[in-house]
């Protein structure tokens, strides 16, 4: 039985932890290579080593604008969100605050469909002036932790769509999130799952699990336990499929068999045609919707959600 090779503390056992090397992942950015490993006793995965706090300062302040611009061609994707959630808790007038909120699309959607009293907290200067001056959504800049101390008023939703990944002291971190919600507050939870088979299809070549920047990759089991651990009740998740999942999962089905044609077709036209044929069949949409359908059932989509009540 092959031996772990370190013992880490996990987050979400609560104990040092022995965890297994998955795998090595080069990063042609930092020049080095970083290991992704799994804790034997919840099966948590993370980077390692964590980026310095340098290196994550430079990331988060000269983050481009995701979006940015697109406000309106998005509107589908923030729908989906907003209605999502606004199912399953009121959020009609109420003070949401999204971390890591980027340009403000989403921000700008619960203000004009809810009516919302919505703030952003961010650390980009484009994206804080983005935000601001082109969708009229006002951002705290810094961290969580400053915005509690400064900001009194407390919080309805806190809303963080791929963010919690990224931190690498997740407890403290969520215990920052209970403080500034009201106490029947609620906070949505959007990430990449940890064994979507995107990563497994493409590994390395497109990098989905956006290592070494994603501290954290979880998975439900994983993402349940350390909510619950950390004064959160789960009140649904779900797996992304269908339209919001399967352009990513077949899209990554596409190009992991466009690159097993023979190299020594070259750009020869039958690899060309067997390539085109290949997107052709997963991207037509009964297909898509099986497929997504299908990886959902194996906990290997792209996406998680959570919607949690603070207790």
């Amino acid at each position: 039985m092959k031996k772990p090779e370190y013992f880490i503390t996990c987050p979400v056992c609560k104990r040092e932890s022995p965890h297994d090397k998955l795998r090595d992942h080069a990063s042609e950015e930092f020049g080095t290579t970083f290991e992704i490993l799994e804790c034997t006793g919840c099966g948590t995965r993370r980077t390692h080593p964590f980026l310095t706090d340098q290196q994550l300062n430079d990331y988060y302040t000269n983050e481009e604008i995701a979006g940015g611009g697109k406000y309106f061609k998005w509107q589908g994707k923030y729908r989906y969100i907003h209605d999502w959630i606004a199912k399953r808790v009121n959020v009609q007038g109420k003070r949401i605050v999204e971390v890591g909120s980027n340009a403000g699309n989403l921000l700008r959607y619960f203000k004009e469909y809810s009516h919302c009293d919505v703030t952003g907290i961010e650390f980009s200067t484009a994206c804080i002036e983005y935000s601001e001056n082109e969708n009229g959504v006002p951002v705290f800049r810094g961290p969580l932790d400053q915005y509690r101390v400064s900001v009194k008023e407390k919080a309805d939703l806190v809303v963080l769509v791929h963010v919690f990944e990224h931190i690498t002291e997740p407890v403290s971190f969520l215990r920052d999130v209970h403080a500034v919600l009201n106490d029947d507050g609620s906070v949505y939870i959007e990430i990449p799952n940890a064994r979507m088979i995107d990563y497994e299809l493409l590994g390395d070549i497109a990098n989905p699990l956006c290592i070494p920047f994603h501290a954290y990759l979880y998975q439900m089991d994983s993402l349940t336990r350390i909510l619950e651990q950390n004064g959160f009740e789960v009140v649904a998740k779900r797996y992304w499929s269908r339209k919001e999942d399967g352009g990513s999962i077949t899209g990554s089905i596409a190009h992991h068999y466009q690159n097993k044609i023979p190299a020594k077709f070259g750009d020869h036209i039958f690899s060309k045609v067997l390539a085109k044929t290949i997107k052709l069949i997963v991207r037509f949409y009964p297909n898509r919707f099986l497929i997504g359908y299908y990886f959902s059932k194996r906990n290997k989509s792209t996406t998680i959600a959570y919607l949690c009540r603070k207790i």
